[in-house]
Formats: C-alpha cells, sequence, structure tokens
C-alpha cells in the first residue's frame, strides 16, 4: 500500500468515527427530545389524566392513548417531521414534533358536522363553533352573521365562553429547525428555521376543531401547533367539555356528516383501532 493510499484510508476512517459521532450525538438528543415531551405531557395531564401517559414512537409520530380521571379515552397524534439531514446539526433530533390532533368519539349522535374558525367580531378574532357545508364560496363571518343551517347544539357551544376560551388557547404556530450553517471549524453561524401554522381565514376551512357525526356516535378533534408542547392540556379539556354538551343536548338520530379537515381521519384511524 502507497502512502497516498495510506493517508487516503485514514481520511475515511476519520469520516466515519466523526459521522458515527454524530449519529450518537443525535440519536442521544432524539432520546431527550421525547423525554422532554413525554414530562411535558405527563405534567400538564396529571391532574385530569391517569399518568403516566405512555409513548409509541413510529417513523412518522408519536401516538398516546390518554385516560381522563372521569374514564374518557382521548388519542393522541404528534406528528413529526424530519430534518434537513443528518449533518446539519449533530445535537439536534432528527425529527421535530410539529402539530398535535387528539380526539374521542362520544357514544351520542349529533344533528350536523361543525367545525371552528375565528370570526371576527368588533375589532378582535374570537372562536365559534359553525355549521359545516361545503360552497363554492365560503365566508366564516358571513356564516355566523347570517346563522345559516344553525342548531341549538352550535348555540349551546357558542355560549359557552370557557370552551371557546380554551380553543383560544390552543397554539396555532410552530417553528422547526430546517438548516444549520457551519464555519470551517464545525461551529454553528447560524440556523433558518420555517414557520408552519394553521391558516384559519375568513375564506377557508382550516380549523383547531371539528365535531362531526358517525351514524350512531359523533367524533370530536383538535389540533394544536407545538409551539407550546403543555397545552394538550387545553386540547383534552376541550373535547371533555364539547363532549358533555353533545351528551347534555340528547340528539338521538344516527346522522353521517362531512369531515371539514382531513386531518380528523388521521385520529379516527387510532380510535377505530383495539389496544
Amino acid at each position: 500500500m502507497g502512502i497516498l493510499d495510506g493517508m487516503k484510508e485514514i481520511r475515511e476512517r476519520n469520516i466515519a468515527k466523526r459521522k458515527e459521532k454524530e449519529r450518537r450525538k443525535q440519536e442521544k438528543a432524539w432520546n431527550k427530545m421525547l423525554q422532554n415531551l413525554n414530562k411535558d405531557y405527563n405534567k400538564a395531564l396529571k391532574k385530569i389524566a391517569r399518568t403516566p401517559i405512555e409513548f409509541n414512537v413510529s417513523q412518522n409520530g408519536i401516538l398516546s392513548r390518554i385516560e381522563t380521571k372521569s374514564g374518557i379515552h382521548i388519542a393522541s397524534y404528534t406528528v413529526m417531521v424530519p430534518t434537513k439531514s443528518l449533518e446539519i446539526y449533530a445535537t439536534q433530533p432528527p425529527m421535530f414534533p410539529l402539530t398535535c390532533i387528539c380526539g374521542t368519539f362520544i357514544e351520542k349522535p349529533m344533528p350536523a358536522s361543525v367545525f371552528v374558525k375565528n370570526v371576527r367580531v368588533g375589532l378582535r378574532k374570537e372562536p365559534f363553533f359553525l355549521p359545516y357545508t361545503a360552497m363554492p364560496t365560503f365566508s366564516a363571518k358571513k356564516v355566523y352573521e347570517e346563522k345559516s343551517n344553525w342548531n341549538p347544539l352550535i348555540e349551546r357551544l357558542n355560549q359557552d365562553k370557557k370552551l371557546r376560551g380554551l380553543l383560544k388557547d390552543l397554539p396555532t404556530k410552530t417553528e422547526v429547525v430546517t438548516d444549520v450553517v457551519k464555519d470551517i471549524w464545525g461551529n454553528v453561524k447560524r440556523t433558518t428555521s420555517q414557520v408552519h401554522k394553521v391558516n384559519d381565514k375568513d375564506d377557508n376551512y382550516n380549523t383547531v376543531c371539528q365535531v362531526i357525526p358517525f351514524k350512531d356516535k359523533s367524533l370530536v378533534t383538535t389540533r394544536h401547533m407545538m409551539e407550546k408542547p403543555k397545552r394538550i392540556e387545553h386540547a383534552v379539556k376541550t373535547i371533555v367539555r364539547i363532549r358533555e354538551h353533545i351528551i347534555d343536548y340528547g340528539y338521538d338520530h344516527p346522522m353521517t356528516g362531512q369531515i371539514p379537515q382531513p386531518w380528523a381521519n388521521t385520529i379516527e384511524v387510532f380510535l377505530s383501532k383495539k389496544g
């Protein structure tokens, strides 16, 4: 073996060692992120749910099964997004939590699908429950003002100021690191982040909460961004409170409603699975 071949072999070994070192750092960062997230979830839910909450980690997210102290079973799915590459930042985990979807089935039907939109009332925007009807030109404010397809359950939900306060506290944006620039010594010079948010505008159907009749039961779902992981408490409280309203309303005609946003399908699948 010549000198150049020897130098090449040494260089390749050093590169392999560095990559392995970065991989281990990233694995450590991943485990630490999961531990911190699990700690946040358990701390947030300890007063209202049976803890500890366990994580079932998959390639694209984290499934948690939550049981409230009153016996309500809620599924939670935290969607993860990958970092740009293994080498962008060895101390960052390979995946970041982006959004959390929670939901439960209620053994009671409801008249029609409803969802939550931020509607400008005066100088401020406030969350209100609206009936869902797909239409070519939609305006949340117009539906709210004209009370189109309104029913007493929607009125009941909107009169619950505490419930709407919980919805208002669900985060609608989060920042995810997408790239890291290093200098020649490997020190971080700057990071680039991407802001993800629920683009809740007057003319679209984007929402943080949807409630859908499934024949003789109803699906209640929420979605919030992971800017503040402990806000899962607000999501669970929201679901419990909506559940109480639907049960008290006492509707008993099986119905099948439209799904305003496809993310509700995700939680419906998990709820339908046993275990």
